[in-house]
């Protein structure tokens, strides 16, 4: 699955959709594994993804792992290309912070389920141990 993200293209939730939808825009915007500049997501394309990662209960954890590796990557790229460029250093600071922002809503999402999980085993572990 492949999708071009520009400047002006705007995502919708039909298009993220499924945790895989996710996963493959995030890649495309961090230039999946090779070091290209990534795409460039709009403010608005960001927070239709942060609000996908929260009402999105089929995520699971390799997903959210995922997700967090390939916005960390776009991130990184745009905070080091931020202090070499000059003139359009607010651009790419502004894209470093809306891949932050994706990063922090995954990680919140992980942390949460990881919480709830461990929450589930500890009634078992006592009982175990009767």
């Amino acid at each position: 699955m492949s999708f071009n993200i520009s400047y002006r293209s705007s995502l919708d939730l039909e298009s993220v959709k499924t945790p895989d939808n996710i996963v493959s825009i995030l890649e495309a915007c961090s230039g999946g594994e090779g070091r290209i500049p990534p795409k460039r997501l709009r403010i608005e394309d960001a927070k239709v993804i942060v609000d996908a990662i929260v009402k999105n209960n089929s995520l699971g954890i390799e997903h959210l792992e995922k997700i967090i590796s390939h916005a960390q990557k776009s991130s990184e790229y745009c905070w080091e290309v931020e202090e070499e460029v000059g003139l359009n250093a607010i651009e790419y600071r502004r894209l470093a912070r809306l891949y932050d922002s994706i990063v922090a809503t995954a990680e919140r999402k992980l942390a949460s389920m990881s919480m709830c999980s461990s929450r589930e085993l500890k009634p078992e572990e006592s009982q175990v141990g009767s």
